[in-house]
């Protein structure tokens, strides 16, 4: 079990790289998905298109939302994204907001069920972590 299973996510709000506002009071009652990386990371790097195919089969439901959350500068993501493009809303990780949410590895996948509590957490990426992943939502979806 993780060890943050059953626990409440921290309140939050951020502006992704769109500059669409996100918090959770207006998450409330959906499903998020987080995924924490930093440009240069090649496990990170090597899971971006795996997560882009389960954006895509759940972009159309209201009641899922994905965040992608970046330890790395505008500056350095930027040219980093012209070639391997993420499909969903990239927030920057300040140092507040890292030390709020208490992500110390990278790649970290996060589903945070209706009830704003952690359903699923998993550290770094491998064969079948994308599928666990997705099995993790659509629990937490029910």
């Amino acid at each position: 079990m993780a060890k943050h299973q059953g626990k409440p996510f921290p309140a939050f709000e951020v502006t992704d790289y769109a500059g669409h506002v996100f918090n959770s009071q207006q998450l409330k009652g959906k499903v998020l998905v987080v995924n924490f990386w930093f440009a240069g990371c090649q496990t990170c790097e090597l899971e971006i298109p795996e997560l882009n195919t389960l954006y895509a089969r759940y972009a159309h439901d209201s009641d899922v939302v994905f965040l992608s959350l970046v330890r790395s500068r505008w500056e350095v993501v930027d040219p980093f994204l012209v070639t391997q493009p993420f499909n969903y809303p990239i927030v920057t990780l300040d140092k507040a907001l890292l030390t709020q949410l208490q992500s110390a590895a990278y790649p970290t996948n996060l589903v945070i069920d209706k009830t704003g509590r952690y359903a699923y957490e998993s550290v770094g990426a491998g064969v079948g972590s994308i599928l666990l992943l997705e099995t993790a939502l659509t629990q937490a979806l029910r």
